[in-house]
């Protein structure tokens, strides 16, 4: 198998591998090993870029974000001097997940649109439809629901117009315009999302990756809140809730999702009671916001059906979650400012050392010359 890389362009060698990373973690793992020990990786710089951004696309597929960023950064610099582009773009867009999410949302933006004018300026366009989709989820988060409209509409147009060759384009398909539904539905323009649906069941939903099905079960839940049809959001409700088994952030969440429709439009107490009452029975998600969420649908209930005694419960136990948050936002902040601090040390410490510098442009010069 190592055989195959060796022979391979740089560029294809990076495909292939991002391929094989996202398909098997642990076999790539080994073969990065591998492909490390070879003589290649000591010969050709470009080899040895391709081989570094894909350990660091591993390790962010491990969730082990906090090792990504800083050598991210250095192998930037590395790539722009080698002219790699659609590398640059592919670790560019690294470092952006990686401030998105840490919350760091305004990095987030300025890294997203370093990738769009990397694209954009040599004509490459394979990262786009990533990209938008990405910011497409923070303007989500941030409840900028009109923006999240806009970025999912870009990512869909990029995603077509780079053909149906590309990488588990039926998956990235799927999930992209079921993001569309939830933020029309969110910005309160879902009246014809229609053939948006028409488009999604055009794929074969039966064979497709199964962990972008939670996005279509939602976006399905939330159009036949929207066209009347209640049983069938339960049932569409129920199938997203056992896609993750022991999730207890998500599955608090949609709960969550479902008892705020089903209140929203009006439904009797037995339609979603029994949803509402499980979410006294969830521990703490791990998330202080998902925690508020939680106890805020359950005040209402209570206000409802004026029940003083629980309703006063509840009131103490928003209050110390609310001072909760608080804090943990504090210390976000905190943790962001170092992790700033940090980064913009380590790049004056690269911009300071010349020397090493302007060898290792001399060595890409040379690289590219001989191409």
């Amino acid at each position: 198998m190592i055989r195959k890389y060796l022979e391979l362009e740089a560029e294809e060698v990076h495909k292939s591998l991002i391929q094989e990373i996202g398909n098997a973690p642990k076999e790539a793992e080994k073969l990065l090993e591998e492909l490390e020990a070879s003589e290649r990786y000591e010969d050709d710089h470009e080899f040895r870029a391709v081989i570094e951004t894909a350990k660091l696309y591993l390790l962010v597929i491990e969730g082990k974000y906090s090792e990504v960023i800083g050598k991210a950064l250095k192998l930037v610099e590395v790539i722009t001097a080698l002219e790699l582009w659609s590398l640059r773009s592919f670790n560019l867009n690294l470092i952006a997940n990686f401030y998105s999410v840490h919350g760091i949302y305004e990095r987030a933006l300025e890294y997203y649109y370093y990738v769009i004018d990397n694209e954009n300026k040599h004509n490459l366009g394979a990262t786009l439809p990533l990209v938008y989709n990405n910011l497409g989820l923070i303007f989500l988060n941030l409840n900028i629901h009109d923006r999240a409209v806009k970025y999912f509409e870009l990512s869909i147009e990029t995603l077509e117009k780079g053909g149906k060759n590309q990488f588990r384009y039926n998956e990235k398909m799927v999930n992209q315009l079921s993001n569309l539904i939830i933020a029309h539905y969110n910005a309160e323009t879902g009246e014809d999302v229609k053939p948006i649906f028409d488009k999604i069941e055009s794929f074969d939903l039966e064979n497709i990756n199964r962990d972008i099905l939670p996005n279509y079960y939602i976006a399905k839940m939330y159009y036949n809140f929207f066209t009347g049809n209640y049983s069938e959001a339960k049932r569409y409700f129920k199938l997203a809730e056992v896609q993750r088994p022991g999730d207890v952030l998500y599955i608090a969440l949609m709960r969550c999702n479902f008892v705020d429709m089903a209140v929203r439009f009006k439904r009797e107490d037995e339609f979603y009671i029994e949803e509402l009452m499980s979410l006294k029975e969830i521990p703490e998600t791990g998330s202080e916001v998902a925690d508020v969420k939680i106890h805020t649908e359950l005040k209402r209930y209570y206000e409802r059906k004026c029940d003083k005694e629980e309703l006063d419960k509840i009131n103490m136990t928003l209050l110390k979650l609310m001072e909760k948050e608080n804090e943990v936002l504090h210390n976000k902040q905190k943790d962001s400012i170092q992790i700033v601090e940090d980064i913009l040390l380590e790049n004056k410490n690269l911009v300071n050392n010349e020397y090493k510098d302007r060898e290792f442009r001399l060595i890409a010069n040379e690289t590219i010359k001989n191409r």
